[in-house]
């Protein structure tokens, strides 16, 4: 399965999770993990940039392609997932790596 992350959805995540690290002046860290077949790429990438652009909000955003035997090892949840400063978005008990 394939979760589609829109920008609002993003959003609402980034300001949750990094909500401790504005007031601190912290940069945010994002990174994105995509299986070697998953289409989403572009999507994911415009609708994170802007949320961090509609939020005013200063990131480190990695995207990362990854083989399935990677994916494993990190024990992801499916395809794309998306951490933020260290914590996973996908909702919890969603699986699926495309």
């Amino acid at each position: 399965m394939t979760l589609d992350y829109t920008p609002w959805f993003i959003i609402g995540l980034i300001l949750s999770i990094s909500s401790i690290g504005r007031l601190k002046g912290e940069i945010v860290k994002i990174d994105c993990y995509i299986s070697q077949g998953c289409g989403s790429e572009g999507a994911l990438k415009e609708n994170v940039y802007r949320a961090l652009e509609a939020e005013g909000i200063q990131a480190e955003v990695g995207v990362h392609r990854i083989s399935d035997e990677k994916a494993a090892e990190l024990k992801l949840s499916g395809s794309p997932s998306v951490f933020i400063n260290g914590k996973e978005l996908q909702p919890s008990g969603t699986t699926g790596f495309s």
